[in-house]
């Protein structure tokens, strides 16, 4: 993985019209988890790399971030590993 929370700055800069999702994925996802965390054989069985894959993956559940594995695990700085 070659994401560090150094590496990423997070501001809200959306495009117009652009959905909370499409930017995090743009943001986020994309530059930094799908990499190991895409397709059939994704790491931890974790598929990062579109909305309807990380709803199958149950790491998050919709509309309540607080339930989410995902955030748990990246506020508790298990993800990304350094």
């Amino acid at each position: 993985c070659n994401y560090t929370r150094e590496k990423v700055q997070v501001t809200d800069e959306r495009i117009a019209g652009e959905t909370w999702f499409a930017w995090n994925e743009r943001t986020i996802f994309k530059p930094s988890c799908v990499r190991c965390h895409a397709g059939p054989n994704a790491s931890g069985g974790v598929d990062l790399s579109s909305y309807e894959a990380i709803v199958a993956s149950n790491v998050v559940v919709p509309f309540k971030p607080a339930d989410s594995v995902l955030l748990a695990v990246m506020e508790a700085g298990d993800m990304p590993p350094e």
